[in-house]
């Protein structure tokens, strides 16, 4: 599973960074943090095992979304397109594979 999460970081002036968080199969996690961004408070998860690969996402969310060698769904920059087809993106999944959640709350 990877969980792609976008927030502001903190003190006054402060830069938006992206953490990306891996956790593998054999059991342990891996945070990766900072990487400069626009500021954008959504966390996307793409469940892979419910992936069907439709493209849905890719189509809404061009950028952001895409499908990889094994016609699975990934995100590629959570930052491509706007929040709002971020989250049409994410609606228009037919197995709801994705799941987005902005500011600790489940929208998609």
């Amino acid at each position: 599973m990877i969980v792609y999460s976008m927030s502001r970081g903190s003190g006054s002036g402060s830069s938006p960074c992206v953490s990306l968080f891996f956790q593998c199969s054999f059991g342990f996690s891996v945070v990766v943090t900072p990487v400069t961004l626009r500021a954008v408070a959504l966390e996307i998860e793409i469940n892979r095992d419910a992936c069907m690969g439709s493209g849905n996402c890719s189509f809404w969310a061009p950028g952001v979304f895409d499908l990889d060698d094994e016609g699975v769904a990934v995100v590629l920059d959570p930052t491509a397109q706007p929040e709002d087809k971020v989250i049409l993106a994410g609606q228009g999944c037919p197995t709801q594979a994705i799941s987005i959640v902005k500011d600790g709350e489940k929208i998609v």
